[in-house]
């Protein structure tokens, strides 16, 4: 809930304002969300209202389709306080001229020093992890965007009991990363080659011959763009 003690409906507001103090209102754009709680005990952001005209207690009652979920807020008195359709957002359209793997990443392509190293800046971003219970060092694993880490639980993890690897929860990892000079000398790529990790090694036969050529650079799975909705670029 945000820990607000009242019931709040956001989705693609009309003003982007301040949440909190950092935090703006339309931070999730254009995804909805919702503050479910409704009262802290004795205790809600405003005052109640006897009949239930008011926001400070009550329930979200949620209707999904195939083509919709509507969101109804209703009060601690049974009244509809308010109403929300939240519709699929459109796919993004893939763009054709995005043909190179391991350009995309950074702006342009960078500069490079005397001996054809690139000068650019090591560039830092988050991605995500589905793992079991079992806390091990963070070395020759698989992780992916949140999209797509999420595509995989659903596709792969919670269709079968019990779950794949016995996965349980969700990590974030925050990455640096700039491979090294050799790659971008012979390839132009800020990224090598896609190897899937499985139990702490590489699953297949060219991992080693990559390795020994680049050293052990860091890798990204390139998807042409028409491959449709899922594309990915890297």
């Amino acid at each position: 809930t945000g820990h607000k003690h009242q019931q709040e409906i956001h989705y693609l507001s009309k003003s982007r304002w301040q949440y909190w103090t950092g935090l703006w209102e339309d931070f999730l754009a254009p995804t909805a969300w919702i503050v479910s709680g409704g009262g802290g005990g004795v205790t809600s952001e405003e005052l109640p209202n006897r009949d239930g005209w008011d926001d400070q207690y009550g329930f979200f009652d949620l209707t999904l389709s195939k083509s919709s979920i509507t969101i109804e807020a209703i009060s601690h008195g049974g009244k509809l306080r308010g109403k929300t359709v939240v519709r699929p957002r459109p796919p993004a359209i893939p763009n054709p001229k995005h043909h190179h793997p391991g350009l995309s990443v950074g702006v342009g392509v960078p500069k490079e020093d005397e001996n054809g190293c690139s000068l650019e800046k090591p560039f830092e971003f988050y991605v995500y992890r589905a793992q079991g219970d079992s806390n091990y060092p963070d070395m020759n694993i698989n992780a992916a965007s949140l999209p797509g880490v999420l595509w995989y639980l659903h596709h792969e993890v919670v269709i079968v009991c019990p779950r794949k690897f016995n996965i349980m929860r969700i990590r974030r990892l925050k990455v640096t990363i700039k491979n090294n000079c050799d790659l971008w000398r012979s390839k132009k790529q800020r990224f090598g080659t896609y190897y899937a990790f499985d139990s702490g090694s590489c699953g297949n036969l060219n991992c080693q011959k990559t390795y020994n050529k680049y050293g052990p650079v860091v890798g990204c799975q390139h998807i042409p763009f028409n491959t449709g909705v899922f594309a990915a670029y890297c």
